[in-house]
C-alpha cells in the first residue's frame, strides 16, 4: 500500500543500527498487538521471569526462571507459538484500511 511505502523506508532507517538483515524493516509491536487484537493466533506458556539488572545471571537480559531460583520473578504468560500467516494477515488487513 501507499501508506507502506512511505513509512517503511522511514521505520528501516531508524532501525538501522543493529539490524541482522541489512535493509530489513522490523516491526516489533506488531505480535503484541496482534495478541491484544487476537489472543487465539498464539499458543502461550505461564513462565516465572526475572528481569536481570545486576549482572548476576546475565548482563541485562529477561531470564526464565523455571526452578525458582529468584524469589520476585513473576508469572507471565509468554508467546511460544504463533500463527505467523494470519498474523500478518491481520497486520496488513490493518495497513490496508489506511490505503
Amino acid at each position: 500500500s501507499q501508506f507502506l511505502e512511505k513509512i517503511v523506508p522511514v521505520h528501516r532507517s531508524a532501525h538501522q543500527i543493529g539490524n541482522k538483515i541489512p535493509g530489513a524493516a522490523r516491526f516489533n509491536d506488531m505480535p503484541a498487538v496482534g495478541y491484544t487484537i487476537d489472543p487465539t493466533l498464539f499458543k502461550c506458556e505461564t513462565l516465572r521471569i526475572h528481569f536481570e539488572t545486576l549482572g548476576e545471571f546475565t548482563k541485562g537480559q529477561t531470564v526464565v526462571d523455571p526452578k525458582h531460583f529468584v524469589e520476585d520473578a513473576q508469572n507471565v504468560n509468554v508467546a511460544m507459538k504463533v500463527d505467523s500467516e494470519k498474523l500478518v494477515k491481520l497486520w496488513m488487513d490493518g495497513i490496508k484500511s489506511y490505503s
